[in-house]
């Protein structure tokens, strides 16, 4: 478990293929010889992995991929495409360690094509 903004826990729930990715670090960290506490631990040193080494690594990844984003992005992506998918909003709110449902609330908006799959699924009948 994981302490969040405002040192609250967090839970994090996640499928297999993230499972066996970190099974996978946590082999390569072990062969490493890493025994720090952080999970995520520096190349060079048995120590946390600093702010300034995720910036770079998300810069690489923005580099090589074309795609412009940043870390919180991918935050407010998950959450959108989570109640896209049909999540609860409570759900969510829970997820992203929200303490009102107020906060989770611009995470609602949509796409066109959401609506119109919405549309699609509860059309109004209003010819007999």
């Amino acid at each position: 478990m994981e302490k969040g903004k405002c040192q609250k826990d967090r839970i994090v729930p996640f499928g297999r293929p993230l499972v066996e990715a970190l099974r996978e670090y946590l082999r390569h960290r072990t062969r490493l010889k890493k025994s720090c506490p952080h999970f995520f631990a520096a190349m060079r040193q048995d120590s946390q992995m600093g702010d300034s080494v995720i910036k770079r690594l998300v810069t690489r990844l923005r580099d090589k991929s074309g795609i412009y984003f940043y870390p919180h992005m991918l935050r407010h992506t998950y959450a959108t495409m989570m109640l896209q998918g049909g999540a609860n909003i409570r759900a969510v709110q829970e997820l992203l360690g929200h303490a009102s449902i107020l906060s989770t609330l611009p995470y609602l908006h949509t796409t066109t094509a959401h609506l119109q799959a919405q549309i699609q699924k509860y059309p109004l009948n209003m010819i007999h």
